[in-house]
């Protein structure tokens, strides 16, 4: 393509985006990742630049990079995320693997022939945010003390109704609602008003379950426990729930686990570890598992036989064991 086409290439950004909330809730450094993402994309939404190759663009370091990836990934709008990242083991090339984007039609980010997914229609009037501007004390029903910093949201995560009372001079910002705001009533100075506070729906598989089964596992594998270390292990963990879904975790764990010792097995690293999952492990053991399933025939190891069972055979002469 010569420069003078590529000059003639653009990218469509719906108004939606701005006047609907969109752009406020991701904030500059999310939005900025958003539209960089984007400028690689196909009209499906789909690309898969490198960390470097976004970092570039972006005008940042490669860690800065990362770090604005990793929130643009875990965000999210009225419970829907605006882009998916799947990463995939490349054959051959050992542990390395490639980060695949897809930007998402809720996004209002579009190229080409590519569509977006219409935003709904939201009442500020009825469900305003409410920043805190300056460092302010809300006094609630409980008798507790809320003592927030200057730009911060006001967020209870248990589900109640409480009695707010804002002091005389609180500032209220009638903007964009949505579901990562946890209110809905209009809160005015120097007035009581009352918050119905929503349960943040979270996945009942999280950091904590995910070193639980790997645990489980751990033990049935080779008898003795698997000694956690949680403020490493929960950071893993989390990485993990990051890249892959809850039954990709179960079903990496488990093959793991099954093949280890026969496909990964070496001195150095004799088990495995979840610091290998969060790494390269998780992604050859995926696809390993997806090669299994679309296997027509596949051949069993060992014509089938526990090879635990052969090896105890031969040590006792050939002998049938049991």
């Amino acid at each position: 393509m010569s420069k003078k086409n590529r000059n003639d290439l653009f990218m469509r950004v719906y108004f939606d985006m701005f006047s609907k909330g969109l752009a406020a809730s991701l904030g500059p450094k999310r939005l900025m990742t958003l539209l960089t993402i984007a400028s690689y994309m196909n009209e499906s939404g789909d690309c898969f630049p490198t960390q470097e190759q976004i970092a570039r663009r972006m005008g940042v370091s490669t860690k800065t990079a990362y770090t604005y990836i990793t929130e643009l990934i875990t965000f999210r709008w009225n419970d829907q995320p605006i882009i998916q990242r799947l990463k995939r083991y490349i054959p051959g090339k050992g542990p390395q693997e490639q980060s695949f984007y897809t930007v998402l039609p809720i996004s209002q980010v579009a190229v080409f022939n590519g569509s977006i997914q219409p935003l709904p229609e939201i009442n500020t009037a009825d469900s305003p945010v409410l920043p805190v501007r300056d460092r302010k004390k809300l006094q609630v029903r409980s008798g507790k003390t809320l003592r927030l910093r200057k730009g911060n949201m006001l967020r209870l995560r248990r589900s109640k109704t409480l009695q707010v009372r804002s002091r005389k001079g609180l500032r209220c910002n009638n903007n964009h609602y949505n579901n990562n705001h946890l209110n809905n009533n209009q809160l005015e100075a120097g007035q009581t008003a009352r918050m119905t506070v929503e349960k943040r729906t979270t996945e009942s598989f999280g950091p904590k379950e995910v070193i639980s089964y790997f645990s489980q596992k751990y033990r049935e594998r080779y008898s003795v426990n698997f000694s956690v270390n949680w403020s490493r292990d929960m950071l893993l963990a989390k990485r993990l729930l990051n890249d892959f879904t809850a039954d990709q975790i179960r079903t990496i764990i488990n093959i793991v686990f099954e093949r280890y010792d026969t496909t990964w097995k070496k001195d150095k690293y004799p088990r495995p570890s979840l610091g290998q999952l969060a790494s390269w492990l998780g992604n050859q053991a995926l696809a390993l598992a997806q090669e299994e399933k679309t296997t027509v025939e596949p051949v069993k190891e060992f014509g089938g036989r526990d090879p635990y069972v052969m090896l105890e055979q031969l040590k006792r002469g050939g002998r049938k064991v049991g």
